[in-house]
C-alpha cells in the first residue's frame, strides 16, 4: 500500500479512467526532480476529455511524495529506504527494459538481487527474469556509489547460448572499455564528494574481482520456485504484450 504501480493514471479533472496518448518534454518544475520524460493521458469520458501528465521522476525524495510509478520509480525509492537503514545498495539496469536493486548482504558476503515491485518473494532470485519471465537478456549493469560493473552473468544460466547472441550493440571489447570508463568516473566522483575513501575503493575493487569469479559457477545453481514464475507487476495485458508473463517458450 505504500507504493502504487502505474498502468494508467486517473484523470486529474474528474478522476475517471484515462488512456495513454504519448509523451512530451518535462516542464522546469518536473526537471527539478530529474524527470526526463512525461507521459500524457486523455480522459476516456467524452464529457471531460481532460489531459493529465505523468512525469517519470528519478529523484527518490520526490518519489516519497508521489509514491507511484513503475520499476524505475520503485527501485529508486526502495534504494533510498534501504540506504536509510544502513544497507549498501546499487541500482541494476537491464537493457531489455527493467530496473531493480542489489543489496550487499554481510551474512552472505555478496550482492543479492531485490526487486521491490515483485514483492518479498523476489529477493535473491537472479534467474527469475530469464527462467520465469522469459526475458531474452543482453546487458545488465550495476551502478553503485563508487563503481559500475557488468553483472549480466549473474542473471543467466547459459550466457554463451542464450545471452551472448543478443549482445550486438558493440564489440565486447568496446562494451568493457565503456563500462571501465564509467567505473573510473564513478570512483573519482565518490572520492570527491566523500562517499568513500581510498580504503573503501580498494575494498570495492576486491569485491568486484571476487564477484566476477563467482559468475563462473552460476549455471549449476538450482532454480528457486520464485524464479520459475512470470512477472506479477503491471496489468495482465501489459505483461503479455511484453512477453514477461511466463507463457513464452524458453
Amino acid at each position: 500500500d505504500f507504493f502504487t504501480w502505474v498502468n494508467t493514471i486517473p484523470c486529474e479533472g474528474c478522476g475517471k479512467e484515462t488512456q495513454g496518448v504519448g509523451t512530451t518534454a518535462p516542464l522546469d518544475d518536473e526537471r527539478r526532480y530529474n524527470a526526463n520524460t512525461v507521459e500524457l493521458y486523455e480522459c476516456k469520458d467524452p464529457l471531460c476529455g481532460a489531459w493529465s501528465r505523468f512525469p517519470r521522476y528519478n529523484e527518490p525524495g520526490k518519489l516519497l511524495e508521489t509514491r507511484r510509478g513503475r520499476c524505475g520509480e520503485w527501485a529508486n525509492c526502495f534504494a533510498l529506504i534501504a540506504r536509510a537503514f544502513g544497507f549498501e545498495v546499487r541500482l541494476i539496469r537491464d537493457w531489455t527494459d527493467h530496473v531493480w536493486v542489489e543489496i550487499w548482504s554481510e551474512h552472505l558476503d555478496r550482492w543479492v538481487s531485490a526487486d521491490a515491485c515483485e514483492g518479498p518473494g523476489a529477493f535473491d532470485t537472479p534467474h527469475m527474469y530469464e527462467s520465469g519471465w522469459g526475458k531474452k537478456l543482453n546487458y545488465i549493469v550495476a551502478v553503485g556509489l563508487e563503481h559500475v560493473v557488468d553483472v549480466t552473468r549473474r542473471y543467466t544460466k547459459d550466457f554463451a547460448g542464450k545471452v551472448a547472441p543478443n549482445r550486438r550493440l558493440a564489440p565486447e571489447s568496446h562494451i568493457n572499455e565503456a563500462i571501465g570508463v564509467c567505473h573510473r568516473v564513478q570512483e573519482v566522483h565518490a572520492l570527491n564528494i566523500g562517499w568513500t575513501d581510498n580504503q573503501g575503493i580498494l575494498k570495492t575493487r576486491e569485491r568486484l574481482i571476487i564477484e566476477q569469479l563467482s559468475f563462473l559457477d552460476v549455471s549449476s545453481a538450482e532454480l528457486q520456485p520464485a524464479e520459475q514464475s512470470g512477472r506479477i507487476s503491471g496489468s495482465a495485458e501489459w505483461r503479455r504484450l511484453r512477453g514477461e508473463d511466463g507463457s513464452q517458450e524458453q
